[in-house]
């Protein structure tokens, strides 16, 4: 019998618990569960347990530990710790998963319930994973990932280290990169139309926030500390810079250009190609068109949307035609309706809108 301590003494903790009761009911009393370990809470037991409040206490080399904490920045500070004292990492997996034994999962994972985990997965240290989760073929994950219930990652998906995704996300042949937060429901690497999943190559950044019902097309290229509100829509094949923000509910369709740390507001409407240069900021309900006669003939062939140059503010509520250019610095007053190139450093308003000011007038 494994003298065990799980690390942590909260909701996930409890899960940790239920999961190794599982296994001692299965496997003949496998672990002999001493309690917890949590150096901050106040409670003293947890499921008629001792919570542990020191690591003197259960320093024993007859003692090993188990995560019982889901976000990996608390899970790193337990690691170093105990790992710094000489503790082994029990390998946790209940007896409703099935890992194939071709499937690669190295030191202290944490697995519960009704898993699947296929042929040639690699599954780097310090896993954690919920109940209920796929992981498909030839999937990559990296140190120290949390996975919550219902999830499904696709064969040949890469996610790096230190990464959360949310309940029931859907994460398709696509690289996510390092420290990333992937929000429940959302859903990374939709195949287009006539595409087969993973055909066009989807990566998203280190350190990126994509929160909840946000769906980002295959064939995105998207840089660093990226984030979108609830529920954006990011259509395929576009490029996006370092740094931006794209808010919810908002749409940008496929084949655009966003530069580094370009702000998107709440309900903006970006229509494909379209290009928007760095620091550019757009604000709440903003409207770029794409169309010059909408349903004529030729109009697939002739879309093209307006190109805002460096730095450049468009104003809330504001709609731009097609093929015009904002120019750097320029700033489109709140509600205008711009239908022809505005020169930089010049602030336009009205319907239509017209020359107002210049930036260097302004009292900033």
């Amino acid at each position: 019998m494994i003298n065990l301590v799980i690390l942590g003494a909260g909701g996930h903790a409890k899960e940790v618990y239920t999961t190794i009761q599982h296994i001692n009911r299965v496997n003949s009393k496998k672990y002999n569960l001493l309690g917890f370990f949590d150096d901050i809470t106040d409670n003293l037991s947890l499921l008629n347990l001792k919570v542990f409040k020191k690591i003197s206490e259960i320093k024993d080399k007859n003692i090993r530990v188990v995560l019982g904490v889901g976000t990996p920045e608390a899970k790193s500070i337990l690691i170093n710790k105990f790992k710094n004292e000489g503790f082994l990492f029990e390998k946790i997996i209940h007896p409703t998963t099935f890992i194939s034994p071709f499937a690669k999962i190295a030191e202290g994972a944490v697995i519960q319930s009704y898993c699947l985990i296929h042929p040639d997965a690699k599954i780097g240290d310090f896993f954690s994973c919920n109940n209920n989760v796929q992981i498909h073929h030839d999937t990559i994950i990296g140190d120290n990932v949390h996975i919550n219930p219902n999830v499904n990652i696709s064969g040949g998906a890469i996610i790096g280290s230190n990464t959360f995704i949310g309940v029931n996300a859907t994460i398709f042949r696509v690289k996510i990169g390092k420290n990333c937060i992937i929000e429940d429901f959302a859903i990374i690497g939709v195949p287009p139309k006539d595409s087969l999943a993973g055909e066009i190559e989807t990566v998203i950044g280190d350190n990126s926030v994509i929160r909840s019902y946000t769906v980002i097309y295959a064939g995105n290229k998207i840089g660093k500390n990226f984030q979108t509100g609830n529920k954006a829509n990011i259509r395929e094949l576009n490029e996006i810079g370092n740094n931006v923000s794209i808010g919810t509910l908002s749409v940008v369709e496929h084949h655009v250009k966003i530069g580094n740390d370009v702000r998107i507001h709440t309900q903006v409407f970006i229509p494909e190609y379209s290009i928007l240069e760095e620091k550019s900021w757009l604000g709440p309900n903003v409207v770029l068109t794409n169309a010059k006669y909408p349903k004529s003939p030729n109009v697939k062939k002739e879309l093209k949307g307006p190109h805002i140059k460096k730095r450049a503010i468009i104003g809330a509520n504001s709609t731009l035609l097609p093929y015009i250019t904002i120019g750097e610095h320029a700033i489109i007053g709140a509600g205008s309706v711009v239908t022809k190139d505005v020169p930089g450093n010049c602030v336009v308003a009205g319907n239509p809108a017209k020359l107002i000011n210049k930036i260097e007038n302004l009292p900033y």
